[in-house]
């Protein structure tokens, strides 16, 4: 029995660990940036199968095993009865709770060799699963790109280890792109989430736009966003700008468009000064010499001050206000050197400050306050720490302000 088990677990220890259990592991393969960029975006999380999940309860007992193998094996060198019969027992009663969804997705990677594209096309379930225990993935996207006469033809095949089915899900021939247009998203979202998916395209929609469906904020991906059929309720929002919203009812695996376009909210009568007097570009148009009034603007605002033999100053304002006063430097303290000087000046004082402190401990071991030229060396030695001291702290203070000075 002791032979056996032992052989079972050194075969247990060839086998790949699976590793990142506790998340919804895909693999595209070949590598894809556009797929790979859907997949983080619009599917943080994914609800799986009853199927997926209890494919994933085996692999983590799979896992949890080869651990607790590894453990008997290096109990069973040290031939201690009583712990190769615990670690036995623990190798013997492995098992995991059910996982429960949602799952965080995770795209992994395959560490092997590279692969045989017409083995992956043909649907080769060796190879899939092996690829599958060697990254821990429990999905495998494929994109395909090939050429067909004009054409490039963009194909999208999925394989799933928990029920080692393998198909196509997407196909598109184009003659002026070889890139996978949002469709794909739509054909392998049902891997990922529940209900039938929807594409929103947002068209003109403002840069730093925020995007929230039900009350609930969603990624925006080339200005588009994911959703599922039925009736939503869409908001669309951004600095400056009123904030508007939207009632749709999503029709299942379809993309939607929508004008997003913002109204700009304009304030007025915003004052800006400088000191010393200089010229003001508001978004990079000049409007002049400050003081001066804008008397509407919208926010975001750049506000960028210039003047000769003065560093220029950019000021971005995004609440709004009635009035914004900046002060400008000179250009003489961006001058490094001088941050350099000050440093060494107070490098110095403090390393003559210690200096004097070691020769006034030195002096103070022989002073029995007998001797008059020791006695007097001592109180010598306290003068001189005393001013270097307050030297020390001047020399620290004045570089910090230099640091103030120069920093922009």
């Amino acid at each position: 029995m002791k032979n056996r088990t032992f052989v079972f677990v050194f075969i247990l220890m060839l086998i790949p660990g699976i590793a990142l259990c506790d998340a919804f592991n895909v693999l595209v393969y070949p590598s894809n940036d556009e797929i790979s960029s859907y997949i983080g975006t619009f599917f943080p999380t994914a609800v799986l199968d009853s199927a997926t999940i209890e494919s994933k309860q085996q692999r983590m007992i799979a896992d949890l095993q080869k651990e607790n193998g590894e453990k008997l094996a290096k109990e069973y060198k040290g031939e201690d009865s009583s712990k190769i019969k615990d670690a036995k027992n623990a190798f013997l009663e492995s098992d995991v709770e059910k996982p429960e969804n949602p799952f965080d997705v995770k795209l992994v990677n395959f560490g092997g060799k590279a692969v045989d594209k017409d083995a992956l096309v043909s649907g080769d379930r060796m190879l899939l699963r092996y690829m599958c225990l060697q990254s821990g993935a429990d999905i495998i996207l494929i994109p395909i790109i090939s050429r067909l006469g004009d054409f490039n033809q963009m194909s999208l095949y999925r394989y799933s280890y928990a029920s080692d089915e393998f198909s196509l899900i997407f196909e598109r021939l184009s003659t002026d792109s070889d890139r996978f247009t949002e469709s794909s998203v739509l054909r392998f979202a049902p891997s990922f989430i529940e209900g039938r998916p929807v594409l929103i395209r947002l068209d003109n929609l403002v840069d730093g736009a925020y995007v929230t469906i039900d009350d609930k904020d969603v990624a925006v991906l080339d200005n588009f966003v994911f959703t599922t059929s039925g009736k939503h309720l869409l908001e669309i929002g951004a600095l400056g700008h009123s904030t508007r919203l939207i009632s749709i009812n999503a029709i299942s695996d379809s993309i939607i468009t929508f004008d997003a376009k913002l109204t700009s909210i304009v304030y007025s009568d915003l004052r800006i000064e400088s000191n010393p007097s200089s010229t003001v570009k508001v978004n990079g148009i000049e409007l002049g010499q400050t003081p001066i009034i804008l008397e509407s603007y919208s926010l975001p605002l750049t506000l960028r001050f210039d003047k000769d033999q003065y560093m220029g100053k950019s000021v971005g304002l995004t609440e709004n206000t009635n009035k914004i006063s900046i002060d400008l430097k000179p250009e003489w303290m961006a001058n490094q050197d001088l941050l350099k000087k000050s440093k060494d000046r107070f490098y110095w004082s403090f390393a003559r400050t210690i200096l004097l402190f070691g020769s006034k401990l030195a002096v103070g071991l022989f002073n029995d306050g007998n001797n008059k030229i020791i006695s007097s060396m001592n109180i010598a030695f306290n003068g001189l720490l005393t001013v270097s001291i307050v030297d020390a702290v001047g020399c620290l203070v004045d570089y910090f302000r230099q640091t103030e000075y120069i920093s922009p």
